[in-house]
């Protein structure tokens, strides 16, 4: 492309700031110039310019030190100073100094033809004029130029192959002053070759031109002196234009293996075979041999291939950690890293088989014909090379990441290609696992997505793959936990188990996973799992019959079951006498036995079907042997009452057992309220006979009149206050059990959502009857039943006075009056101080009980 004004003008500046305007063309400097491809970063451009000053210090390091020197502290001073020199050495290396026109040939005293550009210059060039020496020997065999071989001729490079020139070895070295410079030259042709390395067969003395031998009879020079400019023509020698050099060596070229024979150990060097041109180190890891003769362009391809055969190599070694017994960090037994490996063996597999088909076709190898499949093969190895990289994670993490890569690489085929093998072997798995699960109800392999909790020996959830949805995993804890709750089903049932089964199993794969339809699957075998077992719960074990049983012990919702229960415990206590008395296991037992024959008696008249409807189930008196303590309370009464429900089916018991200490605190609760208000029913009874008395004896009403009226407003707002406790109670009671009932049948699909919603109403119960923590209302009625009790014995303390002094004075009229002015005069302040305290306690806990009714709980 020719150069516009503007980059010609900076071309005409840039020549005439170093001199050579007159000496170049503008236009193949402007061509070099603005071809060139810049660095944008600082340090980019010092480490290129720094590669260079260390390759100008292997070829001369005395001369090189210095100026390598004066550059360092030039370029430190400024980052404009990096790029200038950056700039210099990219115009030196693209030959932009120099011009054909300016050499000239000399003949120096020894009679060797040499050129130079500056007859004035010094012999000890400059690293920016000089050129390697490896093409200074080239272009002495080219030219039939004389050289005095010595060390200081030859690269670095070349010291290994000094195997070639024996016959030079022995030779006289000159000075590195009186070195032979070869000019820098730009070649017409772009066919010319040059050497990638002093290692090739070129520089073999049998392929140097003696030193008598005379230049090429096409070589011309020309001189410039005095600005003026004169052509002549080198003596042409006559003779036999065939040379004994090669035709690779006429040309500039060094021996080198051809494009096939490359291909051929490339494809070698793919499957980790080695070959006399690659070989794999003790690291595993294939190199180029250092005897190969490659050219820069096979060199650059054969980097490209060496990659990809590494990452093989890497792939293919059996990794002794991973399968080692003794290593307790390495997954050995897990079999989702098993199916991982498994995967990536069958895709090494296809990998060995495209390659070996590749070398079958022998004579038609090009690099243009198995690049793009290497290529293909090198971006799946390193795909390949991720996924072995997570072997050694949690089985369940190896899901999900082999599935992240999996939805990454959706729309890259070429990668989808390993990632679908991938989850297909893991995914296949876990598949397995969870027909398993669902077949056994059994744990497959530790660390699952479902553990066995030992304190509770319960299943749970342990963690939700991103490929699972919570539904998902619900619905397969619910069909592995009810699977182990079917030993007593019909032989019909198992039947429709194994026919739902073997549908899920047949269709369950790891593309229903991926395209989120597997919680059809699971709904299918969950109904017919969960359903039986439902059903038998529901109509073998009664589960309703038992619940409303339950309730009518634990919540006293029988009020046949409550008189029952306080007459056979009045009776076994001789009259609730506190202190005199203890109550034993058996005692406590025959109370609650008696208490449920005769509720249950009610509810089925005939015989027949009483026995026939009869519901099974246990019911302990008391959580610990032995007899109670003797106290002076009423709650020795309360106590002893601990009852246990547990139904005699094994599959209905862990309904009830998980709500023990619920049932038996709700019970205390309702027990003390019910007795403090049948007790004080009785104890109240007593007072309408003293009225009757006083009604006769017309003389004696002015003294006890007043003080059995206090008595029997005292028993009234008791009686009155604990009746509306528990008629709130009972209505709520109600109104939950009804919506335990609804739960049942609406929500429940398994026995752990019974045993959830079951527990969830007990909870709510024992709320209602001011369980709750920081409830306001349960001090309050804990004060007022203590007071109950108080008033209990006063007044039957009264009574038994009254008595006695009816029955001691009843002849003498008089002295019974006497009588009953005392008595009067002496209870008429405890009975009124009794009396204020009970009215103060009953009003605050009747105010926050009808709040707590309109408003509800805060």
């Amino acid at each position: 492309m020719p150069l516009n004004n503007d980059e010609s003008e900076a071309v005409r500046n840039f020549l005439k700031v170093f001199g050579a305007n007159s000496k170049i063309d503008n236009e193949a400097v402007g061509m070099a110039l603005f071809g060139q491809k810049h660095m944008l970063d600082v340090n980019s451009s010092r480490e290129y310019v720094d590669r260079f000053f260390q390759k100008c210090e292997k070829r001369d390091p005395s001369a090189s030190k210095t100026l390598t020197r004066r550059a360092n502290s030039l370029m430190n001073s400024s980052d404009t100073l990096i790029y200038a020199m950056e700039f210099i050495v990219r115009c030196r290396q693209s030959h932009l100094f120099y011009h054909k026109s300016s050499q000239q040939f000399v003949e120096n005293p020894s009679g060797i033809t040499r050129t130079s550009s500056n007859m004035g210059g010094s012999a000890q060039s400059s690293p920016f004029q000089r050129r390697s020496a490896s093409r200074t020997r080239v272009f002495s065999n080219l030219t039939a130029e004389n050289q005095l071989l010595n060390e200081s001729t030859r690269s670095r490079a070349n010291t290994s192959f000094n195997s070639f020139d024996n016959r030079h070895l022995g030779m006289e070295r000159s000075s590195q002053i009186s070195r032979p410079k070869s000019p820098f030259r730009i070649v017409n042709s772009s066919d010319v070759k040059t050497p990638t390395s002093a290692s090739n067969h070129l520089f073999s003395s049998q392929f140097r031109t003696p030193q008598s031998q005379e230049p090429s009879p096409y070589r011309t020079s020309s001189n410039f002196t005095n600005g003026s400019s004169s052509s002549s023509v080198n003596p042409v020698r006559v003779g036999n234009s065939t040379s004994n050099i090669p035709l690779h060596a006429r040309m500039g070229g060094a021996i080198c293996e051809t494009e096939s024979t490359v291909c051929e150990c490339l494809l070698a060097a793919l499957l980790g075979i080695d070959s006399r041109l690659f070989r794999s180190d003790g690291a595993r890891k294939m190199t180029i041999c250092s005897t190969a003769s490659l050219t820069t362009t096979h060199v650059g391809i054969a980097y490209r291939f060496l990659e990809t055969a590494n990452i093989y190599q890497h792939l293919s070694h059996r990794d002794p950690l991973l399968y080692s017994s003794s290593s307790s960090s390495a997954p050995s037994n897990e079999p989702i890293s098993i199916a991982l490996l498994a995967g990536i063996r069958h895709l090494l597999g296809e990998y060995t088989a495209d390659i070996d088909g590749l070398r079958r076709n022998r004579k038609k190898l090009r690099f243009s014909g198995i690049l793009p499949i290497i290529d293909l093969w090198n971006v799946r190895l390193i795909l390949m090379m991720k996924c072995f990289s997570l072997r050694k994670l949690e089985q369940i993490d190896i899901l999900e990441a082999i599935f992240i890569i999996h939805c990454r690489y959706s729309f890259e085929p070429n990668r989808l290609f390993v990632a679908e093998k991938l989850i297909e072997y893991t995914m296949g798995v876990f598949c397995q696992q969870m027909i398993e699960w669902m077949k056994t109800g059994e744990i497959p392999t530790e660390k699952w997505v479902i553990y066995k909790e030992n304190t509770e020996n319960v299943m749970k959830i342990r963690k939700v793959p991103i490929f699972l949805t919570n539904s998902d995993m619900k619905m397969l804890l619910e069909i592995g936990k009810s699977l182990s709750k079917i030993d007593s089903s019909s032989d019909e049932d198992l039947l429709a188990i194994e026919q739902a089964t073997n549908c899920v199993t047949r269709q369950l794969n790891w593309k229903i996973i991926q395209k989120r339809e597997l919680s059809g699957l699971l709904r299918i075998l969950r109904d017919v799992v969960c359903g039986i077992v439902m059903r038998t719960v529901m109509s073998t074990g009664r589960l309703k019959d038992h619940l409303n049983m339950a309730t009518s012990i634990f919540f006293l919702n029988n009020p046949k079951f409550t008189a029952t229960l306080y007459s056979v415990m009045k009776e076994a206590s001789m009259g609730l006498r506190v202190g005199t008395t203890s109550l034993s296991r058996q005692k406590v037992s025959i109370a609650l036995a008696a208490a449920i024959e005769s509720s249950t008696r009610i509810m089925f008249e005939e015989e027949k079907d009483r026995k026939k409807k009869k519901l099974q189930f246990k019911l302990d008196a008391m959580t610990s042997l032995g007899n109670t303590p003797n106290v002076s309370s009423r709650m020795q009464f309360i106590q002893p009452l601990c009852p246990k429900y547990e139904p005699v089916m094994n599959l209905v018991k862990p309904v009830f057992s998980a709500c023990d200490d619920f049932y038996e605190a709700i019970f205390h609760v309702i027990w003390s309220i019910d007795l403090a208000r049948l007790s004080s029913q009785e104890t109240a009874s007593k007072l309408p006979e003293m009225c009757r008395f006083l009604e006769k004896n017309y003389s004696l009403r002015e003294n006890a009149r007043s003080l059995l009226r206090m008595l029997g407003n005292i028993a009234f707002i008791i009686n009155s206050t604990l009746l509306k406790v528990r008629n709130v109670i009972g209505i709520k009671v109600h109104l939950e059990f009804r919506r335990l009932l609804a739960a049942i049948d609406e929500k429940c699909v398994d026995v752990d959502d019974l045993i959830e919603e079951h527990l969830k109403f007990v909870k709510k119960v024992a709320n209602l009857v001011f369980l709750e923590e920081n409830d306001k209302i349960e001090p309050q009625l804990s004060v007022f039943l203590q007071t109950t009790f108080e008033a209990q014995k006063m007044i039957d303390e009264f009574c038994s006075i009254w008595d006695q002094i009816i029955d001691e004075n009843f002849e003498d009229q008089n002295v019974l009056k006497a009588k009953m002015a005392e008595i009067s005069k002496n209870w008429v302040v405890k009975i009124r101080v009794l009396m204020d305290k009970i009215n103060t306690i009953q009003k605050k806990m009747i105010e926050d009980l009808d709040h707590q009714i309109m408003y509800g709980k805060e």
